[in-house]
């Protein structure tokens, strides 16, 4: 990751004990980088859902939100929308089969 970029690490708690983790960064270079380091914890929204969800708005300084949702195999839509704002939204999607994800883990183009 460089400068301006973003990285995350999730905890699938369906798959390992719930328990409190450390949330921090290792600097690299010459460490006078400024940074900026959230913890989130994530939504349960629906299992197959037939519907709209949101708006969902996020506070000024946070820049993550876990939204999860149980899908099972096949096509689905997911639109990301962004209704106010000049955000540059990013969305991902991970399968219930990892204890740990990152930004490496995501699904390409939603399959496995």
């Amino acid at each position: 990751m460089g400068a301006g970029q973003s990285d995350y690490c999730l905890v699938n708690f369906n798959r390992t004990a719930f328990r409190a983790f450390d949330v921090g960064v290792l600097r690299v270079g010459d460490g006078e980088q400024a940074y900026v380091a959230q913890a989130a914890r994530s939504v349960f929204r629906a299992t197959n859902p037939d519907a709209v969800f949101g708006p969902f708005s996020m506070s000024v300084n946070a820049f993550v939100a876990v939204h999860e949702f149980w899908l099972d195999a096949g096509a689905w839509d997911v639109i990301l929308a962004n209704e106010s704002g000049a955000v540059d939204w990013g969305m991902s999607v991970h399968d219930g089969a990892r204890t740990y994800h990152t930004k490496n883990t995501t699904l390409e183009r939603g399959s496995p």
